[in-house]
């Protein structure tokens, strides 16, 4: 937390529950004794310090003992609140942060048992509840003991000294000695045995009888057995007999290892978004005046001006919480089936700003609306439901029918409503009476009725497989067939136009017949989409097609034999990779292809241009003005994108397979392709590009390859990270598969880590410095982890529905989290270039972060602290300072901001204890 929050309703008291929740969000478990330390008040307006190493608190406005702990910790964090403070970290030398301890206090004393005459090996058994380092061996000397004796750290569970043999000369003094050694690093939780043999001359040695009757501690971190006290005669064995639980007053000095230092909260901001709204499927369409009103699946509701057939554009819009599916408007309201989440209404009377006004969750999911007057009929699933939206702020349930079948269309005529209830067919309702609504009758169809259209007495049913089936419904007791016309594909809604009627077919595009007959479905043309066709809305000689993942079509239909395309807008996102150079982002859209994107001010950027390929294209990696974009079963396509508006067409290659992302080392382009395995080409010649050679990986769902030197590493699925040697590409040596139990979808190698998003599996980190024995180091759990992109200590995570997550591994035995940001998306791919994290993400489009500023690791090196403050933007002044206590601060250096990082270099003071360091941009 960089910057805190004081409660000025409080005088300035920051509360014992605001700093649980500041706790909560990263700092760690915080015992209640340090909350209530911290639960103290302060004049408004003076600024606040906040030390914080796990559960110990200092404060600038706190003298209490704790305070002191400042001058022995190794290592913290400094907070501020109140200050121009971007980031601060605080580094200091010094002892470690614990005090150290012994299993027995000075105050124990024992008894002269000797002389014996007799060599022995006298120990104690302990362990500690934490690691830590043993830093001395501790005896209870006599004064009639003498001569050298051999002391000796063992691990019990296998027979092995951990420390020693020292050779420890003393005697002649009674009272507690210690013999200084070099730390000895032990592990919590195991039994080790400090031992120390019997001297010359008589052999005395210290022996207090029964006070190891029973186990014990010294109520800190450090325990013993009962019967902890034991010995044995053999020179140089470990001691495992016991005699009259005696206590021989061998001991140790413990320091346990500091508390892990826990980083502040990585404060990600969003700068900027592009488009800046969700794109999902249109799955419905309603004309009313010079807009048109999409239902766009998972992108809510779009609004778009269509007052100029040849520029349309999205003005407005509202992401609904749900999967929108149908919207009607009537005057300035807009009425959307949402899925699960029933019926909204919203005020479009400004359609740059629409407002939801209302609604009602129904009980089922929403498919399709009809309002009528007063009245909105949904299509909801298992049943028919009437709603009242006379006043729209309060919508209320009317009425209703369980239907026998899956509720999905919905038309009403005068005192009917004609429901499409899939495999159940048509139903009709009398709804004179909505409080009360009865049922008329019903058409079992042979196909799976989805829409329903109605003209006088013919009802016409979209009827899925089965193409269009018009009804005679003049009494629904009696509904009789009148004509069938199977259309090329899946058939899903209707709307009627005079004497045509045009249906919206999934796979056959835009269908028109000539109903003038009544009896007859004469076809008159069609229009084949690319797409699913869900519905159509007709003005006048202009059809408009909610065309799935191609967005709104714009059709002039003034000669049905000869339709053509006026106007396309609106299309579908998911955006799955992106790169970054020179602030131009490429992203890769699955429904769009390659997107162009000038990002120097994200919070505007603009697209330049981009290249539809008709694939499914899944990452894009540039260099040299060349676009190399994985395009799915197209294979690798290589584009000229010198001209961001008119990319151009190299070359391509494919050798089977979805290409899924592409690497270029040395010359040589290494290519992923689920199904085509690891490929090595020569693209010099884009034209003609040469394969140098492949293998097929175990898996065969290569998503992501990385080259480093001579060895290539996939992530191949379930068969997890497999590493290559590709020092000759004709011959390409399989080193290793590591199976991690998720589903590899991509990797970042830095040094000898390798990163793995592992999909459900989360984040796993690797030591791969042995290709042949890959070790793993830690894990991170997490919803879906696609991609991930290393920078110093941070892993950066396209962490699927949950967005951005961005992990410290410093330590990969104990990650940490150090942000999470939802995004709405669906996030797939992340890279990071300079302070900006872009995150590729699904239908939002791409994403852009500002990371705030901070330092990157320490380091104490020839006498000089050094450390990097990353993340800078803008212009300033930046001012490092340093301090001993966190009250009276120094400054150090002052350097005008020029770029995005800038180093802090100081000398440390000879003999110096403690140096915290913090800075701040002015």
């Amino acid at each position: 937390m960089a910057d805190g929050t004081r409660d000025q309703t409080h005088s300035g008291k920051l509360t014992a529950l605001q700093f649980r929740q500041l706790a909560a969000t990263g700092l760690g478990p915080v015992a209640e004794s340090a909350v209530e330390k911290f639960h103290h008040r302060f004049r408004p307006g003076v600024d606040v310090q906040l030390l914080i190493n796990g559960p110990h608190i200092v404060t600038n406005r706190d003298k209490s003992p704790a305070y002191e702990t400042i001058s022995t910790m190794k290592q913290t964090w400094l907070y501020s609140m109140g200050l121009t403070l971007a980031v601060c970290l605080s580094v200091v030398e010094g002892t470690a942060f614990a005090a150290p301890e012994s299993l027995f206090p000075d105050s124990k004393t024992g008894n002269d048992s000797g002389p014996e005459g007799v060599h022995y090996e006298l120990g104690t058994i302990f362990r500690a509840s934490l690691a830590g380092n043993l830093t001395h061996l501790r005896v209870y000397a006599l004064a009639s003991e003498s001569g050298d004796h051999t002391a000796r750290v063992w691990r019990n569970s296998d027979d092995t000294v951990v420390a020693g043999p020292f050779v420890w000369s003393y005697g002649g003094v009674t009272g507690w000695t210690n013999l200084d050694i070099p730390d000895v690093p032990i592990a919590a939780d195991t039994d080790y045995t400090v031992v120390v043999s019997t001297g010359g001359g008589g052999r005395n040695y210290p022996a207090l009888d029964g006070d190891l009757a029973s186990a014990g501690g010294n109520g800190t971190n450090l325990t013993y057995p009962a019967g902890a006290g034991v010995f044995t005669t053999t020179a140089g064995a470990r001691p495992d007999q016991v005699f009259q639980d005696a206590n021989y007053l061998r001991d140790i000095v413990f320091v346990a290892d500091p508390p892990p230092v826990i980083p502040p909260p990585l404060e990600l901001q969003i700068k900027g978004r592009w488009p800046g709204y969700p794109r999902g499927e249109t799955r419905g369409v309603f004309v009313a005046g010079t807009y048109a009103y999409l239902a766009q699946f998972g992108g809510g509701l779009g609004v778009y001006n269509i007052s100029q057939p040849t520029n349309i554009v999205r003005v407005g819009g509202y992401d609904t919480p749900g999967r929108a599916v149908s919207v009607q408007v009537a005057g300035t309201l807009a009425y959307v089936a949402d899925g699960d989440f029933g019926l909204h209404v919203f005020d479009v009377s400004n359609p740059t700003n629409v407002v939801r006004v209302g609604g009602y969750d129904t009980p089922g999911v929403a498919e399709e609306v009809r309002v009528v007057g007063a009245l909105a009929y949904v299509a909801d699933g298992g049943s028919l439901q009437i709603l009242n939206v006379a006043n729209p702020t309060n919508v209320f349930w009317v009425g209703q029918w369980i239907t026998p079948g899956y509720a999905r269309g919905v038309a009403v005529a005068g005192t009917r409503a004609y429901v499409a209830t899939a495999d159940a067919g048509l139903q009709i309702y009398d709804v004179s009476d909505p409080t009360n609504v009865a049922y008329l009758g019903t058409f079992d169809t042979s196909g799976n009725a989805l829409g329903v259209a109605v003209s006088g007495n013919v009802a016409y049913v979209a009827d899925g497989q089965d193409g269009v089936l018009a009804l005679n419904v003049a009494n629904p007791a009696n509904i009789t067939p009148l004509r069938t016309n199977d259309t090329a594909g899946y058939t899903y809604r209707l709307r009627v136009d005079g004497a045509r009627l045009h249906a919206a077919d999934a796979q056959g595009g835009l269908a028109i017949f000539d109903i003038s007959g009544g009896t007859n479905l004469t076809l008159l043309g069609s229009y084949p989409t690319s797409k699913s066709t869900f519905e159509t809305f007709i003005v006048g000689t202009t059809a408009y097609l909610a065309s799935g993942s191609d967005g709104l079509q714009v059709l002039d239909i003034s000669n049905p034999a000869n339709i053509t395309l006026t106007a396309q807008a609106g299309r579908a996102a998911s955006v799955t990779g992106v790169h970054v150079a020179d602030d131009i982002a490429y992203i890769a859209d699955e429904v769009n292809g390659l997107e162009i994107l000038n990002a120097t001010n994200p919070a505007a950027i603009t697209r330049l241009g981009g290249f539809y390929s008709g694939g499914p294209t899944w990452s894009v990696l540039v260099e040299s003005n060349r676009a190399y974009v994985a395009d799915g079963y197209f294979g690798l396509r290589i584009l000229d994108v010198t001209n961001p508006a008119n990319p151009d067409v190299l070359g391509s290659f494919n050798p089977g397979g979805d290409a899924w992302s592409v690497q270029i080392v040395s010359n040589k382009t290494y290519g992923a392709f689920r199904g085509g395995g690891l490929q090595i080409l020569d693209t010099s010649l884009p034209a003609a590009v040469q394969s140098l050679g492949s293998i097929a990986v175990p898996g065969f769902a290569a998503a992501e390859v990385q080259v480093r030197v001579n060895l290539a590493y996939v992530a191949d699925g379930a068969y997890g990270l497999e590493i290559y040697n590709v020092s000759n590409p004709a011959n390409i040596i399989p080193l290793s598969t590591n199976v991690t139990g998720g589903y590899a979808y991509g990797l970042d190698v830095v040094g000898t880590r390798a990163y793995l998003a592992d999909g459900y599996q989360g984040v796993k980190v690797f030591d791969v410095s042995q290709p042949t024995n890959v070790i793993q180091l830690g894990s991170y759990p997490s919803r879906e982890a696609w991609k991930v992109r290393v920078h110093g200590n941070l892993a950066y995570v396209a962490n699927g529905a949950d967005g951005l997550l961005v992990l410290d591994v410093s330590n990969p035995a104990n990650i940490i989290e150090a942000a999470r940001v939802a995004t709405g998306g669906y996030a797939r791919d992340v890279k990071v270039a300079g302070s900006r994290i872009y995150l590729a993400d699904g239908e939002w489009g791409l994403t852009v972060f500002e990371a705030p500023p901070r330092f990157g690791p320490p380091q104490k090196t020839n006498g000089l602290f050094e450390a990097t403050l990353l993340n800078l933007t803008g212009t300033g002044t930046l001012q490092f300072e340093s301090s001993a206590n966190a009250v009276g601060w120094m400054p150090l250096q002052t350097n005008t901001i020029t770029g995005r990082e800038q180093l802090l270099s100081v000398p440390l003071a000879p003999g110096s204890t403690n140096r915290i360091f913090r800075a701040k941009v002015r």
